[in-house]
């Protein structure tokens, strides 16, 4: 009988030292997905899309080449633009950011890269509009 209890205490206090061992360890935080920048190579091509604006559709083509840098073009047919020099051009997690200043007053594209669509908003004179892109030749 003795020896039950013996037993029987010995277990207790292994499970005991068990639960106790298990608080000490730290939980290791949950990995998170870090989101991935955007690469020039990504991006590099033509893109065609539309801007939403009141009147309408506004096309626009956009290309972007990879030197030194990432440069890019962009063309709106129905203003008679063509092969525009964009600046300030960024990429940002999965973004991308241009600048097209035509007449001193900066117009910007910030959008989403999402496999072969660029969506965002292009604003001008403090007003924003949604535009699209798809890649590959119109």
């Amino acid at each position: 009988m003795l020896k039950k209890v013996f037993v029987m205490a010995l277990g207790v206090m292994l499970g005991i030292l068990v639960a106790c061992s298990d608080e000490d360890k730290q939980e290791e935080p949950p990995t998170e997905d870090k989101e991935e920048t955007v690469k020039a190579e990504e991006v590099e091509g033509t893109w065609n899309g539309e801007i939403e604006v009141p009147d309408g559709a506004l096309q626009i083509i956009v290309e972007f080449k990879k030197d030194e840098k990432l440069n890019g073009t962009i063309d709106i047919p129905k203003q008679q633009i063509e092969d525009f020099e964009l600046e300030n051009i960024e990429l940002n997690g999965s973004g991308v950011k241009f600048q097209m200043p035509l007449s001193g007053t900066p117009m910007t594209f910030d959008g989403t890269v999402e496999e072969d669509t660029i969506s965002g908003t292009f604003v001008q004179s403090g007003q924003s509009f949604p535009f699209t892109l798809q890649k590959g030749e119109a």
